[in-house]
């Protein structure tokens, strides 16, 4: 209750207007970027208090610039935010809690708002690119996968179980492509979710029942199997399954190469 009068009481010290312009409000500017540090413009920037106590301050809205920049104004000084994205395109959870300037200042943010990942809302796949919208995957004429939401490279090893001492050994011997393969790590290999119903991609639908090599976050030194049916569940994340087992299949990884 304390807390609720001291805002009533500011609220009614300051001569403030919440239709916007009033040079007694604050202002925000900052950096809207994608998970590669690129600008992201023409996306909605919605400001909205942690706590709604003065009322005709709750939301404030502005749109980013061909640079990705965005500026809010008439928010309320020296008071808590949420910054976040929003398209009609697809889905964040992309979120950043301020504290803006005092009355007539403007606070400008030292860390851009970085988009992570993002969903399309048509079917829940990942973006690749927010400006373009282009396919996440492509496939070289050597069966080399390219990723552009991680910019990683996949190859798909032999159709023969093996330790994992041996998956190691299969990929630092591998050429091909120039080379530079290892195992994926869990989290990696639980984000390639390639549709191969929708990419000339035959090599990979064989794969599906799969259980692949992948190394554990935690533990680099430990693999564990991971059951893979990327043609059962193309745009899911989930239902993929920890198992042990002496001997499985491994699929390679590697960071995207400049001249691809």
């Amino acid at each position: 209750m304390k807390h609720l009068a001291l805002c009533v009481l500011i609220a009614a010290a300051l001569p403030f207007s919440a239709a916007g312009g009033n040079e007694m409000a604050s202002a925000v500017e900052g950096l809207l970027v994608d998970w590669n540090g690129n600008p992201v413009p023409g996306v909605k920037i919605t400001a909205v208090q942690a706590e709604r106590l003065v009322a005709g301050y709750e939301q404030f809205e502005t749109v980013t610039d061909a640079d990705g920049a965005f500026r809010l104004e008439g928010l309320f000084p020296s008071w808590e935010y949420v910054l976040k994205p929003w398209s009609d395109k697809w889905t964040s959870d992309t979120s950043m809690q301020i504290e803006t300037a005092p009355r007539g200042e403007t606070e400008v943010l030292r860390k851009p708002l970085v988009i992570e990942r993002a969903y399309l809302r048509s079917d829940g796949s990942r973006v690749a690119n927010l400006i373009t919208f282009g396919p996440r995957f492509s496939v070289s004429a050597e069966s080399v996968i390219s990723d552009d939401a991680t910019n990683l490279e996949w190859i798909v090893g032999p159709e023969e179980q093996m330790t994992s001492k041996q998956a190691e050994e299969w990929l630092a011997a591998c050429d091909i492509a120039g080379g530079g393969w290892r195992l994926p790590l869990y989290k990696e290999l639980t984000d390639f979710r390639p549709n191969t119903q929708e990419m000339d991609m035959e090599f990979l639908q064989g794969t599906a029942d799969w259980s692949v090599w992948a190394m554990a976050d935690k533990n680099p030194v430990m693999m564990m199997a991971h059951g893979y049916h990327p043609r059962h569940h193309p745009n899911r994340r989930t239902g993929m399954s920890q198992q042990m087992a002496d001997e499985n299949y491994v699929f390679g990884v590697r960071p995207r190469q400049a001249n691809r």
